[in-house]
């Protein structure tokens, strides 16, 4: 069995029997004061926080698990909104923006085809680039050869690992550009890493500090980087997502 395949058909059978349960209950007169499109609703959106607050690896996040969070908060008050037991007005914003839930079904799904992919960048002289709105970026295979580097994606992880690259004199300069996902890199003991990061919702760790940084930018020089015969400079941009920079081994 192919389960790339029948995961999605599981999971459009259990939509198609949830609906058809639900008016099922209606048409026999049991779901009086319901709201079957409020009840749908708050089900999909608690569904989408634990899409988001769900553990990937090494845990969750704070920019993650606020985000998640709102989603199940939104969740919650659209459920009981449906079954009567308040009065929620999110079914007016919902009635304006609806079409954003079939953007976010639609990313869902182009990111769960595309994750767990390694895109190589394209080359242009002596820089690395790398431009994708979907999928992971990955620069971890032994041998490659560092360069200045600039890489974008708007959801998706980006993984570089130094300790595996073959790292020029002087200072290299690596951009990553993110929306939504996470920013690991692997430096090796002796390779200074100055970082520079503009965050707004972030979970930030340098050689294990950790701190959540909020609509704010981040810095952290190394002493003594500007003497280092080879050093990294790494320029990052992300809004929500862990950002971690770690030693390898």
């Amino acid at each position: 069995m192919n389960n790339a395949i029948e995961r999605p058909r599981v999971l459009l059978g259990f939509v198609l029997v949830l609906i058809g349960g639900l008016y099922l209950l209606s048409n026999l007169g049991l779901l009086r004061g319901f709201s079957i499109w409020g009840i749908l609703w708050g089900l999909f959106w608690l569904w989408l926080g634990a899409v988001v607050v769900a553990p990937r690896g090494r845990g969750v996040g704070a920019a993650r698990l606020t985000l998640g969070l709102g989603f199940i908060l939104i969740g919650a008050f659209t459920l009981a909104d449906g079954m009567g037991l308040i009065d929620f007005s999110f079914g007016f914003l919902l009635s304006r923006f609806w079409p954003l839930v079939l953007i976010v079904i639609g990313v869902l799904i182009l990111y769960e085809t595309n994750r767990g992919r390694t895109v190589r960048p394209s080359v242009a002289a002596d820089r690395l680039e790398y431009d994708s709105i979907f999928g992971d970026f990955k620069l971890t295979q032994p041998g490659w050869e560092l360069r200045n580097l600039r890489a974008t994606t708007v959801i998706g992880d980006m993984k570089i690992d130094l300790s595996k690259a073959h790292i020029p004199e002087g200072e290299t300069t690596i951009d990553l550009n993110g929306i939504i996902g996470d920013i690991d890199v692997w430096a090796p003991a002796d390779l200074p890493v100055a970082l520079d990061a503009q965050c707004t919702f972030v979970t930030v760790s340098v050689f294990g500090r950790k701190q959540d940084v909020i609509l704010r930018r981040y810095s952290d020089v190394p002493a003594a980087y500007e003497a280092a015969p080879r050093r990294v400079r790494l320029r990052a941009s992300l809004i929500f997502g862990d950002l971690n920079v770690v030693r390898a081994g």
